[in-house]
């Protein structure tokens, strides 16, 4: 486990794909996670202390991805989508 001592005060994670609906908090260090893929993204706002150097509040979202907040980006989808008919064709016999 990790010491405040250390210096570590917040751990954004990525690599379990786990969606953490509010922070952990572990011996005084805050986690936070989005999950995998693009349906959410995850916003941490934090509030330091000048002094202290240390955080002294947070505010996490969760803030879904969707048609209302950003209007998909064809041009890009239809190049994803070569690229994986590319990829099925390649790894045809």
């Amino acid at each position: 486990m990790l010491k405040p001592e250390w210096g570590v005060d917040i751990i954004i994670g990525g690599h379990s794909h786990t969606i953490l609906e509010k922070p952990a908090i572990r011996n005084g260090i805050i986690i936070v996670q989005a999950g995998v893929g693009t349906n959410q993204i995850g916003r941490l706002d934090i509030e330091v202390d000048d002094n202290t150097n240390s955080v002294v509040g947070h505010k996490w979202q969760l803030m879904p991805i969707d048609d209302k907040i950003a209007e998909p980006d064809t041009a890009l989808s239809d190049y994803i989508e070569t690229i994986k008919k590319r990829l099925i064709r390649s790894m045809k016999p």
